[in-house]
């Protein structure tokens, strides 16, 4: 559990700081040696940790927050108490340990039944950024609803609207986008076009390739009279092909000098495409419907 929400921090920092100026990153190696020093060497000490705490190590505030959450969650991620409740035991749970044993893709099973029961089927349910239940914000809410408050669709969170759910309700999926063809990756970053992977080519490349395909035009992938890419699949596979090699950021800006420079008054003022989207899933789980309806591309 300990090395698991180390791992998270790390991926948190690792997020943040390919998301702001290098003079804005924090240094990973040097936060996890102050935590160290501060005493944070088990889950016990991680969880008594305050987010002020995590700002002393070298974090900004919001993440900082948002880290301290995740050490002081009793079952996160990387537990190991099984999901599985029976009906009888279920009924016989306190609403904390009801949220912390809900799996938002097994909504039906004994747990979800008995949350759907108490909270009369209404919003409660708060997610954080990387898509695990904050359970002391659900808990507030379901309280509240316990309590004979109204229905609400969303709260605030550290200054940020954060949208509420009902048991059985679906996450907006947020993914990387496909650097070529703009659209939503699978998992394992697959490109359902090409059917190959883009997890192990790095984010500079895959920005610099969106740009010269898509502002430049000095990579282009042509498209036939019926929307289809299938008349230059081969062309997709070279770019990929030149996205794999091992000098493959120069190589790219020698052919494609006007992206590079594009690439480099972006980076400038931190304005590199993050090659994310928001696939909108339905509201209520439903195997028909389409996973990529409606999304979002920022």
């Amino acid at each position: 559990m300990y090395d698991n929400k180390i791992q998270t921090a790390r991926n948190l920092i690792k997020s943040h700081n390919e998301n702001v100026s290098e003079k804005f990153q924090v240094d990973i190696e040097d936060f996890i040696e102050n935590l160290q020093q501060m005493g944070g060497t088990s889950e016990e000490t991680l969880s008594a940790c305050t987010w002020e705490d995590l700002q002393d190590c070298g974090l900004p505030k919001i993440l900082s927050r948002r880290i301290a959450n995740i050490f002081r969650k009793k079952n996160g991620i990387g537990s190991n108490k099984s999901s599985y409740v029976s009906k009888q035991k279920a009924e016989s749970m306190g609403l904390e340990e009801l949220i912390e044993r809900y799996n938002p893709k097994d909504p039906y099973n004994a747990v979800g039944q008995r949350l759907k029961l108490i909270s009369e089927g209404k919003k409660f349910l708060v997610f954080d950024d990387d898509g695990t239940l904050n359970v002391e914000e659900s808990k507030k809410r379901l309280d509240d609803i316990i309590d004979g408050h109204e229905e609400i669709e969303s709260i605030f969170i550290d200054d940020k609207p954060v949208t509420l759910y009902a048991v059985g309700e679906r996450l907006d999926l947020v993914t990387y986008i496909d650097p070529i063809f703009k659209k939503p990756l699978r998992k394992g970053e697959l490109c359902s076009i090409t059917k190959r992977s883009w997890s192990n080519i790095e984010k500079d490349i895959k920005q610099l390739i969106y740009l010269a395909v898509h502002c430049t035009g000095e990579l282009s992938v042509r498209v036939d009279q019926c929307g289809s890419y299938s008349n230059d699949i081969f062309s997709a596979h070279e770019i990929i092909d030149m996205a794999e090699d091992e000098n493959a950021f120069r190589k790219i800006s020698v052919r494609c000098p006007e992206a590079a420079l594009y690439f480099k008054k972006k980076k400038k003022i931190g304005d590199l495409p993050n090659l994310m989207t928001s696939i909108q899933a339905s509201r209520k789980i439903d195997k028909s419907n389409d996973p990529f309806y409606g999304n979002k591309v920022y």
